[in-house]
């Protein structure tokens, strides 16, 4: 309901933020949303929906909308809630550097070997300095330069070179084939798609389906040995 008011002299006086109608305090929307901390959106979304939401109804003062102040300072607190603001993450120290940057010095394309690396760490990898905490719930693991890179030379140092034999298949050594195998080897007839489902519940390496997937296939074709 809207009513249009007629503004003699004597009854109504105009404000730089208000307009006092009959002793009353009216106000127009961009007032009350400035003064309540909520966008005008907001509280025009709320008018549209007042035939449900119980909204107090407008006046119109020089052509402009305007609600009595009082009653909408009643109104409001039962049909909106202000959200929470969020807290900003802590900066991240200076100096220090992410997976990323870990995996560029290691020579890796991608970081899901450092993401391994960190939930499973082998001998000597270094535990992060600093874990930044994200939106998600979960870290991100930083490090000094100078320890990622003393890793990428243990890391490099340990990789299979001209003169040493070279690896069967990209999993040689790795525990999940051995799992894989050894599932296999209980239930020869399983299907991949059902092997892929029994690894991965067990799984706390976070490995993908499809990685689970070559993982199985590659158990098949080498059940036993890592052949060259």
């Amino acid at each position: 309901m809207t009513t249009t008011l007629s503004r003699p002299a004597a009854a109504t006086t105009r404000t730089s933020t208000m307009q006092i109608y009959n002793g009353r305090r009216y106000e127009t929307r961009d007032e009350l949303a400035a003064r309540h901390g909520v966008t005008p959106r907001t509280l025009s979304t709320l008018w549209s929906e007042r035939e449900h939401n119980d909204h107090p109804p407008a006046v119109r003062i020089d052509r402009v909308l305007h609600w009595d102040a009082e009653e909408f300072d009643q109104w409001l607190p039962q049909h909106w809630t202000p959200r929470p603001r969020r807290t900003p993450p802590p900066a991240i120290p200076e100096g220090l550097a992410g997976p990323a940057e870990f995996a560029r010095i290691c020579g890796h394309s991608s970081t899901s070997q450092i993401s391994r690396w960190v939930k499973n760490p082998p001998p000597g990898f270094p535990q992060p300095d600093y874990r930044h905490p994200l939106p998600s719930g979960g870290e991100r693991p930083y490090w000094r330069p100078e320890r990622m890179q003393e890793w990428a030379q243990t890391d490099r140092r340990a990789r299979p070179t001209a003169g040493r034999t070279a690896k069967a298949h990209p999993y040689a050594g790795d525990e999940r084939l051995t799992r894989a195998r050894r599932l296999l080897q209980d239930q020869p007839h399983i299907t991949t798609a059902a092997a892929v489902d029994q690894l991965q519940a067990d799984d706390d390496t976070a490995t993908t389906s499809r990685s689970w997937t070559e993982i199985v296939r590659t158990a098949r074709r080498h059940p036993t040995t890592e052949e060259a």
